[in-house]
């Protein structure tokens, strides 16, 4: 008698605390996560690619850069890789055609059409802010956002045939048209007017031939990047003492049992 009275509190203790649990644990609800990269330093542009930890310091902002160039500065022929470099101002473009001295080094539009491509740590990142840390000139960007969700994209061999071209970001998954901002101010963060979201965030100087304001020559170097990205937090430390709870009575539901029959 004593032991199914024993059982019979254990299971209304149970049953209380998962209510009572239940109560005070939240809901799981996605979490707007806001990050901002620096992007400026001092290193000769030996290199194609370059990574970047976030200044919140979390090894989920991996953020990389990825430099390269088109076959002209109106938007066409092959996307080519090119050499990024990272300087006091920001990041820039050489290689090629350009030299390294100033302002070629500089993502611009002369000569050919310089591009970075920036690879989030993973899909669903939406761009905030760009911020130019050096120009000659106008600095006039263009953008593209999404791209597929696997890393590693490599815009010299991921379309058909090997090198890809401007004409081909949308079966790559990119929102096509570009994004167009102008006249960017050096250390002044441009609002990127998108919610568009994805893996990739393609910045390039503004193609020749369609400029807005200022000459059609634009050199700018990328001193800052800011994305945001939604995250649904993990269990909330109730909902863990919970099934902690539920296994204990189970556990001594069973020994309960056991000692009955040994009896």
């Amino acid at each position: 008698m004593n032991s199914h009275i024993r059982s019979r509190s254990l299971r209304n203790l149970t049953a209380g605390a998962s209510v009572a649990l239940a109560a005070f644990t939240p809901a799981a609800s996605a979490d707007v996560i806001e990050f901002s990269w620096n992007l400026t330093g001092n290193s000769a542009p030996t290199v194609h690619q370059r990574t970047f930890t976030s200044v919140q310091n979390s090894p989920s902002s991996l953020l990389t850069a990825r430099a390269y160039a088109t076959g002209g500065t109106d938007g066409t022929g092959n996307i080519v890789s090119r050499y990024l470099g990272l300087y006091s101002g920001g990041l820039g473009v050489s290689g090629g055609n350009d030299s390294t001295s100033s302002p070629n080094h500089a993502l611009d539009n002369v000569g050919v059409n310089d591009l970075i491509l920036f690879e989030f740590a993973a899909g669903g990142y939406n761009p905030k802010s760009v911020t130019i840390g050096w120009k000659q000139g106008d600095a006039d960007i263009q953008i593209w956002v999404g791209g597929p969700n696997s890393a590693g994209l490599n815009l010299t061999n991921a379309c058909a045939g090997g090198n890809c071209d401007i004409s081909e970001l949308a079966s790559l998954g990119f929102s096509v048209p570009a994004l167009q901002y102008t006249d960017l101010a050096v250390g002044v963060p441009r609002l990127l007017s998108t919610t568009l979201t994805g893996r990739y965030l393609l910045v390039a100087a503004r193609f020749e031939g369609g400029e807005i304001s200022g000459g059609d020559d634009d050199y700018m170097k990328i001193s800052g990047l800011v994305a945001k990205v939604s995250r649904v937090p993990e269990p909330a430390t109730a909902g863990l003492l919970l099934l902690a709870l539920a296994a204990l009575g189970r556990s001594r539901k069973a020994r309960q049992i056991a000692g009955e029959r040994a009896s």
